[in-house]
């Protein structure tokens, strides 16, 4: 048993750090195992990496180079000797921590049960593998054992799932513009079309693989499209030219040394040798591929062996034979087909199929929650773009109000201190009735000044406290006139002596309503109205009671809108002065107080002849939960 990997704490030398670093390098490169058709020269190099690994005691580095052992004598169908290694390899990337090469190691395990008919061995290992590669989103990966799976799973009859694979597998390298992984992926692909009976698509794919690895110039993935491109003529009963295929990718195979590879393809050969009645032909290479076979241990390919030569014992009239390769051809197939090998195969893929449903639920319950967090912050940012808004609308109110105040207020108090004097004039000139008379009479007139000013006081300080609608509850019945009409009063100074109100109000219920930030949305509406009107001009504002809704218009008699600025008229906006950007959130805040109260806020213009703001509200004059179901806006 190798030894776990040790976490060391102490550090680890700058010369074996640079040891490390080659090693990595040297293994990285050995990855890319596309560019070597040389096996031996493969596993001498890797050899030497595990050689410098152990020596530095750098396990990650053993784990690497076992792994890639195992693939260089899984390539030359060494499949003990690449199970031993691989597995070697897996125990120490698992404890090291290196999680994409022990992923990798899954696959090439998965892959080397695959070859030897262990195929619920197999399926287990490419699931975990594929599992791996998703949660480090490790593409290429990933695609590899999509690659490896879709043919595992087309052996044990899962088309559907194996076309699946496939095509995830062919996306992943486009994207990646790996060819060698792009032409693996399509030979794939091109063997369930097959199966399915798709020829023609089975043919193109098969080309284009063929295409990829010439470009390539890798004879082993060429001699793989040529097989399958000779196996698809061999089913259309094109004989000639499916043996044409076959022997061209047989003499690769021998060339390549790549026995099991080889041993598909004599398989091949020897059935289109039967089909055209070259039985001696067909017997002498089904019985080299049957050798060939048994000495690897690979079943698939043995009981393939078998039943052809019991087909071609039955064609050439030798019953004794042929009985005696077709129970050899079941009893293999039986062990790797049995009803337990079955049974667990359904029961591993549906587990994963559950898995990958739980981790996409997962998956989007966190996107939810992320999305549910992310429009509670915008919520949260708009709520106070819109309160600071409030706030430097209510400065500016204030300041109107302070500014209104200050007129009646300065009445007040010089005709009071006129009334001081007169009154002094009184004491002063008892036996004057002269003088007491006009006194008395400058002092009526004083009185009615301070009457009249103290009027104007209150009648400004009750339509500000109407606006705030101080000492009432929040949702309220309110008389939406009394609303506009208060609001006016508090913007008179923006107005006076300059725009003419005219008003066309018609008989309204009192409705239930937030009646302060109403107020609010009148006032945005009311000064952007008086705002666009440059000189004297015209506000129009009516009412209308349209069945179970209130419209309230303001149609002001300025320029107009631009057409490309209405759509986004109660969007937020910004605006820089100096160094500082301020938003404008006006007419977006008043647009979200009429949504509140399910009421909508519309834009209307022409260019030169002005523009209308109507506000739609339903008349709910009952306080119906309904009436209140929505949250208020801060």
């Amino acid at each position: 048993m190798l030894k776990p990997y040790q976490v060391h704490s102490e550090v680890v030398p700058s010369d074996t750090k640079a040891i490390r670093a080659e090693i990595d390098e040297a293994l990285s490169k050995l990855r890319q195992f596309q560019s070597y058709s040389d096996w031996r020269a493969f596993l001498k190099l890797a050899e030497e990496q595990l050689e410098r690994a152990t020596a530095i005691g750098y396990e990650c580095g053993r784990g690497r180079a076992m792994a890639l052992m195992g693939f260089g004598h899984y390539s030359r169908s060494e499949f003990r000797q690449a199970l031993k290694l691989a597995e070697a390899g897996r125990e120490l990337l698992e404890c090291g921590g290196d999680r994409v090469s022990y992923a990798d190691t899954l696959g090439l395990l998965a892959m080397v049960h695959w070859s030897l008919g262990n195929y619920d061995r197999a399926v287990e290992l490419g699931l975990k593998a594929i599992r791996i590669h998703q949660e480090l989103g490790s593409d290429e990966g990933l695609a590899w054992c999509y690659t490896s799976a879709g043919g595992i799973l087309h052996d044990v009859g899962d088309h559907q799932q194996a076309l699946d694979y496939h095509q995830k597998a062919i996306a992943i390298f486009k994207g990646k513009e790996n060819d060698f992984g792009l032409a693996r992926a399509l030979t794939g692909l091109g063997v369930v079309y097959r199966t399915l009976g798709e020829y023609n698509a089975a043919l193109e794919v098969q080309r284009e693989s063929l295409e990829l690895f010439r470009k390539k110039a890798n004879p082993v993935g060429e001699a793989r499209a040529l097989n399958d491109i000779g196996a698809i003529y061999q089913d259309l009963k094109e004989y000639d030219k499916a043996l044409e295929y076959h022997q061209q990718a047989l003499a690769i195979r021998e060339k390549a040394d790549t026995p099991q590879a080889l041993t598909t393809t004599q398989v091949n050969i020897g059935h289109v040798y039967r089909q055209t009645g070259r039985y001696e032909e067909a017997e002498v290479i089904l019985r080299q591929a049957l050798e060939t076979a048994e000495s690897l241990e690979v079943k698939p390919r043995i009981w393939q062996a078998h039943l052809e030569l019991a087909e071609l014992y039955e064609a050439m009239g030798d019953a004794v034979r042929a009985l005696r390769h077709h129970k050899a051809f079941h009893r293999v197939r039986d062990e790797v087909f049995n009803d337990e090998t079955n049974s667990r195969l359904h029961n591993l893929q549906l587990a994963f199929e559950m898995e990958t449903s739980r981790r996409e639920a997962e998956i989007q319950r966190l996107r939810n929650v992320e999305l549910a967090q992310a429009l509670e912050d915008v919520q949260s940012a708009q709520a106070q773009m819109i309160q600071s808004e409030k706030m430097a609308a209510l400065g500016d109110l204030v300041a109107g109000v302070a500014h209104e105040l200050n007129s009646p207020l300065a009445v007040i108090m010089s005709s009071s201190q006129l009334n001081e004097t007169l009154s002094a004039r009184l004491v002063c000139n008892p036996e004057d009735p002269s003088k007491q008379r006009r006194a008395l009479e400058t002092f009526n007139e004083n009185n009615k000044a301070i009457h009249a000013a103290a009027a104007r006081i209150n009648r400004i300080v009750r339509s500000l406290k109407g606006f705030a609608r101080l000492d009432e509850a929040e949702y309220q019945l309110a008389d939406l006139h009394r609303g506009i009409e208060e609001t006016l009063v508090l913007l008179e100074p923006k107005y006076r002596d300059r725009v003419e109100i005219r008003r066309e109000y018609a008989e309204l219920p009192k409705v239930y309503c937030w009646a302060a930030e109403l107020n609010q949305a009148y006032r945005v509406l009311l000064e952007n109205a008086f705002e666009a009107i440059d000189g004297p001009g015209v506000l129009e504002i009516r009412s209308a009671l349209l069945g179970g809704e209130i419209e309230l218009t303001f149609r002001d008699s300025g320029p107009g809108i631009p057409p490309d600025v209405l759509p986004k008229l109660f969007h937020p906006s910004f605006r820089k002065t100096g160094l500082r950007v301020e938003a404008r959130m006006g007419l977006f805040g008043a647009f979200h107080i009429v949504q509140k109260h399910g009421g909508q806020l519309r834009a209307s213009s022409e260019p030169g002849k002005g523009a209308a703001f109507t506000i739609r509200l339903p008349a709910r004059t009952e306080d119906t939960p309904e009436s209140v179901s929505r949250p208020k806006l801060s």
